[in-house]
Formats: structure tokens, sequence, C-alpha cells
């Protein structure tokens, strides 16, 4: 039994590659309701080095896998236990090269369109998600550039300012995650709260 400060895994389910699972948390406490949240664990892993051991024909359907379908089957599977009665805030990681106004250099094909495709997905969510659960918001969210093996390749074009830790990137984005309302639902974000142009 997988346990997360006081909460008990009631399911687990590894329907993505053998890196990533995720785990339903029922926590009990006395005088309150049950409360269900779901828990992700992601290995640490080079996405790049992975890419770099595919064959090009297959690099594409690779990375649709892991930025496109992944975030969708997950969707897909939790969205039934989100809270009615709260308001609930299901955020996916995006990027601004999602972006098609935002596109000034090409490139990335497959990365762009995984990102471009992810968030038409979470546009499509957050319009569905209001007619069962209208207190729910669907978004995504870009983390900066966040020090990384991603980003290893581009940190030399990237200033010091702009390169984010992981634990700073989080914590903007949970900023971000907070302030948001029904009325922002669809919408990508970017980790200082600016709204990113479809």
């Amino acid at each position: 039994m997988i346990k997360r400060g006081g909460e008990k895994a009631v399911s687990q389910y590894s329907f993505l590659p053998d890196y990533c699972y995720l785990t339903i948390y029922k926590k009990y406490s006395s005088g309150e309701e049950d409360r269900t949240s779901i828990g992700t664990h992601i290995e640490d892993v080079d996405f790049g080095n992975i890419l770099k051991q595919l064959p090009p024909s297959q690099i594409p359907k690779k990375v649709l896998m892991i930025n496109t379908v992944g975030p969708a089957l997950i969707g897909k599977y939790f969205i039934p236990f989100l809270n009615k009665d709260n308001k609930n805030v299901f955020a996916f990681l995006s990027a601004r090269v999602g972006s098609i106004s935002d596109n000034k250099l090409g490139g990335w094909y497959s990365y762009r369109a995984s990102k471009t495709a992810l968030n038409q997905i979470v546009k499509n969510f957050s319009i569905e998600i209001k007619r069962s659960n209208p207190n729910s918001v669907f978004i995504g969210l870009q983390p900066g550039t966040v020090k990384s093996n991603l980003s290893k390749p581009f940190e030399k074009n990237v200033n010091n300012e702009n390169l984010f830790t992981p634990d700073y990137s989080a914590t903007k984005l949970l900023e971000v995650i907070d302030t948001v309302t029904s009325d922002d639902s669809g919408k990508l974000y970017a980790w200082n709260g600016e709204e990113i142009q479809p």
C-alpha cells in the first residue's frame, strides 16, 4: 500500500509508459468528509535521451504519446473523481510553443504540434465539464524554462533570471492555479499569470 501524508492509495493506474503511473488517494480524517486526490509519479527520465534512441520516423508518435495522448487519458479517467461541490482546477503542463499565434521561429515540429493538440484537448474538456461540473476549471500551464534534462540543450540561449529551478516554477504555477476562476477555464497561462493566446 502506497501512503502519502495520511492518505491511503485506493487505486493505481499504469496506462502510460513504464516510467509514469497515477494513484488515487483517499484521505480519511475524523470530522471531515473523505477527500479524494490524484497523485502522480514520474521517474526521473531523460526524455530527450529516449527520443535520441528512436528511429526518426518514431519520434513524432512518441512525442504525441507523452505530451498529448497521456494527458488526454488522464483527463478521461480522472474527471469523474472531481468534486462537484467545490472549485477544482485540472491543470495540464503545456508550452508557449504550442501557441500558433506566438510561433515566430518555426521548428520543433513534433513538440509544437503535440502541445497545440494538448491545448485543444484542454479547451474541449473545459467546454464539456461545464455541463456536468461547472465548478471545475481546466487550464494549460506554461512553466517557463526549467533547469532540467529537457532544457539543457537550450540553456545557453536563456538568461539566468529566466532559467527557473523546478521548485520556483512549481511555486509560481500553484499561484496561478489558486487565482483562476471558472471564467478562465480552457485557457493557457504562463508561470507569471500571463494569458497566452492560442
